[in-house]
Formats: structure tokens, C-alpha cells, sequence
């Protein structure tokens, strides 16, 4: 294939073509590749970002096991948009059946994504609409890099999507879909915001 950052392609040709793009990191938009630029956050901002993931996964592990359901890092990805996008949120948790080889949630149910300078307007807005249109998707967590604080969107019996925002002392992330319960305080555990505020 020709330079195919620069072609349409499906969400199939997009995701052998990622097989060999080792280190990089890809969405597909509208059928065209877009490169991730995870360089262009602030280092404060980076270290954060990863602590906050590395949290959620490791939280989330614990509290679905046995459940059928499992986190995935960003390396695993979401079809949207009538499978013409491929997303990669920070952390996915996915309910569908298991089978080795496969780069797709076959049952998204939750995405997490963590908010940095280079992408906090488009994920608040563009990109949790998309989430929304997400059939089997029961919640989407947009958590602060900058302070203990996040929105939460859980789908409702009637379809509808109803937001939250969870910060404060005390506070806890309570994903009904699941019956689990996340403190604020560990998933921002070892989370300096010392940086952010100055």
C-alpha cells in the first residue's frame, strides 16, 4: 500500500496496517488514518496522564474479575461511527467474548478517557458524542489531569444519557452497569497536581 496515512481505507485495512506501525499510535477518522501526537502534551501533564490510566486499569482488573468483563490499554480499539472509526480510548473495558487474536472490543461497554491540553475540546465534546452512538456502551468517564475530578455519562434504561460530575473529598466513581465503585482517591493515588497549578 502506497503511503496510506494518506488513503481512505476500512476499518479492517486500517487495523492490519497498524500491525506495523510499532510505537506509533493511529485512529481511523472517517476512513482516513490520524496520527495520536502524545509528544505534544507537557511532560507534567504526560506523567499524570499514564499514573492515571496505570490506575484505572489496575482498579478496574480487580473489581471485574470473574465478571466476564476486562480493561484494555489503548493498544485495543472501538469501532464507531458505523465501523467507519476505529478509537483508541485511554481504557476500555469490554464485555464481549474473548478470542486471542482479535484488535476490536467485541462488546465495548465503558471507555475512559483522560483530558490533556492537546485533546480536551475534541474529547469533551466530538468524541463522547461519538461514544454515545455506541450501542452496547453503558458508561463514558472523562476524567481532569489536573485535578481529582471527572463527568461521568451512564446510559439509562430508556436510552438516554445522563452526565454527572464527580470530585471532592470523598468522592466515588459508581459504575451501576457493573455494580463497581471506584474512590476518587485511588484513582488519582500518587497523582501530583503540583505542576498543573502553577
Amino acid at each position: 500500500m502506497a503511503d496510506a496515512a494518506t488513503q481512505t481505507m476500512s476499518a479492517r485495512e486500517f487495523l492490519i496496517w497498524c500491525t506495523r506501525r510499532e510505537g506509533e499510535r493511529w485512529e481511523l477518522v472517517r476512513g482516513v488514518p490520524i496520527q495520536i501526537a502524545p509528544t505534544q502534551m507537557m511532560a507534567g501533564a504526560r506523567q499524570r496522564h499514564d499514573v492515571i490510566v496505570v490506575n484505572l486499569l489496575v482498579l478496574l482488573r480487580d473489581r471485574l474479575r470473574g465478571s466476564g468483563c476486562r480493561p484494555h490499554t489503548a493498544d485495543f480499539s472501538l469501532l464507531t461511527a458505523g465501523d467507519e472509526n476505529v478509537r483508541r480510548p485511554d481504557v476500555l473495558v469490554d464485555c464481549g467474548p474473548t478470542k486471542p487474536d482479535d484488535l476490536t472490543a467485541a462488546g465495548p461497554a465503558a471507555v475512559f478517557e483522560v483530558l490533556s491540553p492537546s485533546n480536551a475540546n475534541f474529547t469533551r465534546f466530538a468524541k463522547v458524542d461519538e461514544y454515545k452512538a455506541v450501542a452496547t456502551l453503558r458508561h463514558i468517564a472523562v476524567l481532569d489531569s489536573d485535578a481529582a475530578r471527572l463527568v461521568l455519562y451512564s446510559r439509562a434504561a430508556n436510552d438516554a444519557w445522563i452526565s454527572e460530575t464527580v470530585e471532592g473529598d470523598g468522592a466515588v466513581l459508581r459504575l451501576s452497569g457493573f455494580g463497581v465503585e471506584l474512590p476518587l482517591a485511588e484513582i488519582y493515588a500518587d497523582v501530583s497536581f503540583e505542576a498543573a497549578e502553577g
